[in-house]
């Protein structure tokens, strides 16, 4: 756990997470357009909507009955989501960033 916690970069875990926080929120719109039948069918309308199905996995598809009945859990767990994707980014970004420093 300390190797893979080790010269963890806290500002580009928050410069990720935000720009995924505000892509996220744009993609549940767009898909929430599409499910309404409002959508523009534009390549970037699809690419959002799109994009929201990869932010709902993983608490989204393992978990889904459960937010179901607990629907207020669904927007805190889209942010979990996020949340993940930001530390998994973080930390490929650091670990690629280090080995070319190495070198």
């Amino acid at each position: 756990m300390k190797n893979l916690l080790q010269k963890f970069n806290p500002f580009l875990f928050i410069l990720t997470g935000t720009i995924l926080t505000f892509l996220m929120f744009a993609s549940f719109i767009f898909a929430a357009a599409e499910d309404e039948g409002t959508s523009s069918g534009g390549l970037i309308s699809e690419a959002l909507v799109g994009l929201f199905y990869i932010f709902r996995f993983p608490i989204h598809t393992l978990f889904w009955e459960f937010i179901l009945e607990h629907w207020a859990l669904y927007l805190p767990a889209l942010l979990l989501n996020v949340a993940l994707y930001a530390f998994i980014i973080e930390r490929l970004v650091t670990r690629v960033w280090k080995k070319e420093i190495e070198m």
